[in-house]
């Protein structure tokens, strides 16, 4: 568990400067109310089986932001890549699932759809009516 709180800190001083600064464009059609959504901050599944973890990793000399998932017990379980941190606005649970849903300038809306313990991402996947 103190992995789990000592990644959430480190994860939330390093995003905190980079939230803020990523605006969506004027061609965008994501809403503020969308966008109020998604956080950058430990989020748990709809039943705190779950939390997920903004993180970042530097790849091709570029900060992508990492979504790291732990179980409840503190117990690291998956991670994936979801767009450069400059853009990134953070993760979003599906309020009855364990899909997670991603925010960024580069990606738009992505969905990472759960199967076993391994979230993949799904680009055919239909917002929940909840969030359009």
């Amino acid at each position: 568990m103190k992995k789990l709180i000592y990644l959430a800190i480190v994860s939330l001083l390093i995003l905190s400067g980079c939230s803020s600064k990523a605006k969506p464009s004027d061609k965008s059609e994501i809403t503020q109310n969308q966008i109020e959504m998604f956080t950058t901050n430990m989020a748990a599944s709809f039943d705190g089986k779950y939390y997920a973890i903004i993180g970042v990793k530097m790849e091709n000399d570029e900060t992508l932001a990492v979504v790291n998932v732990f179980s409840e017990t503190g117990d690291s379980i998956y991670s994936f890549t979801s767009g450069n941190v400059d853009n990134f606005f953070g993760v979003c649970w599906e309020k009855d699932t364990y899909n997670i849903w991603t925010l960024s300038l580069d990606k738009g809306m992505t969905c990472h759809e759960y199967d076993n313990e391994e979230w993949t991402l799904n680009e055919s996947a239909a917002l929940p009516d909840y969030m359009k």
